[in-house]
C-alpha cells in the first residue's frame, strides 16, 4: 500500500511539473509574440510664442502598424502689441501689428487653447537597430498661436486643420539610449474669428500655410516600462494670406516664419 500511495504521488508531481513548465513556456511564446506593444504620457514643449502640454496614447501592432493619439492644452503667449496711441510706436522691439490703434498692454490678455493630433504610420524594419517608419499626421488647433486679446473686448482667434506627412528614421545605439530624426510637413488652413477693433473687417479672414518640421531626440530608457525623451524642433512655415487678413486690421503680411521647440516627454509602455 505505502509503495502505491509512493507511486501515486510521484506520478501527481510530475504531473504538476510538466503542467506547470508547460504553461510557463506558453506564456513567454505568447510574450514574444505580442499582439500590442502600447504606450502612454505626458510632455512639455516651449516656443516664443507659446507653452503648451499634451498627454498621448500610442500603440504597435504587430510589430508593424503605428497609431497615436495626442490632446494638447496651450498658453499663448503675446509677444507684440498695436500703437499705445494713433501715430505711435511703442517701445517693444516688435513691429506693431496693428496701426492707429489705441491699448494699454497692461490690459492685454494671453489666450488658452488646445488641440488633436492624430498620427498612423507602418514601420520598417532594415534590421534589429534601425526602424524607417512613414506616417500620416491629421492635427487640429484652437488659439494654439499667439494673435491677440484685451480686456477692451479686441481679439484675434484661430482655428488651424493641418494635413501633414512624415518619416522617421530611428536607431538603437544600444539598449538604454536611442536616437531619432523626424520629419513632417505638407498643408494647414488657418480660419480666424475676431471681435472688437478686428471687427471692422469680418470675412473671408483665412491663410493658406505650407510647414515644415525636424525633429531630433535621444529616448533614454529609465527601465523596462518608463523611458524619458527629450528632443528639440525647427519649423519653418510659409503662408499665403487672403487679401482681408493682408489687408486689414490682423495685417498678416505673410512672411516665412521659423520657430524653435524645446521639450521633453514621459512615457510608459506595456505589452
Amino acid at each position: 500500500m505505502k509503495k502505491l500511495i509512493h507511486t501515486f504521488l510521484m506520478a501527481s508531481l510530475s504531473s504538476v511539473a510538466v503542467a506547470a513548465t508547460y504553461d510557463h513556456s506558453d506564456m513567454h511564446a505568447h510574450k514574444a509574440g505580442s499582439l500590442f506593444s502600447t504606450s502612454m504620457g505626458l510632455a512639455y514643449e516651449e516656443r516664443s510664442t507659446s507653452n503648451n502640454i499634451y498627454i498621448f496614447l500610442s500603440q504597435v501592432i504587430h510589430s508593424h502598424w503605428y497609431w497615436e493619439l495626442r490632446g494638447y492644452a496651450v498658453r499663448s503667449i503675446i509677444s507684440a502689441y498695436p500703437a499705445l496711441k494713433p501715430g505711435n510706436f511703442i517701445w517693444q522691439p516688435n513691429v506693431p501689428q496693428i496701426p492707429n490703434f489705441i491699448a494699454d498692454p497692461n490690459v492685454v490678455d494671453n489666450q488658452w487653447g488646445g488641440g488633436i493630433v492624430g498620427k498612423l504610420g507602418y514601420i520598417f524594419k532594415p534590421n534589429h537597430r534601425v526602424s524607417l517608419t512613414p506616417y500620416l499626421r491629421l492635427q487640429y488647433f484652437r488659439n494654439n498661436t499667439a494673435q491677440w486679446k484685451d480686456d477692451l473686448g479686441n481679439e484675434i482667434e484661430t482655428e488651424i486643420a493641418s494635413y501633414l506627412a512624415g518619416l522617421k528614421l530611428a536607431m538603437d545605439v544600444n539598449e538604454i539610449f536611442t536616437i531619432y530624426v523626424d520629419y513632417f510637413g505638407g498643408y494647414q488652413r488657418v480660419e480666424y474669428e475676431v471681435s472688437g477693433f478686428f471687427a471692422q473687417v469680418n470675412d473671408d479672414l483665412n491663410t493658406i500655410q505650407l510647414t515644415n518640421t525636424f525633429e531630433i531626440g535621444s529616448p533614454f530608457k529609465l527601465n523596462k516600462c518608463w523611458t524619458f525623451i527629450p528632443y528639440i524642433q525647427f519649423g519653418l512655415t510659409t503662408s499665403k494670406p487672403s487679401f482681408n487678413v493682408f489687408n486689414g486690421p490682423i495685417n498678416n503680411n505673410g512672411t516665412t516664419t521659423n520657430t524653435t521647440v524645446f521639450a521633453a516627454k514621459i512615457a510608459y509602455k506595456w505589452s
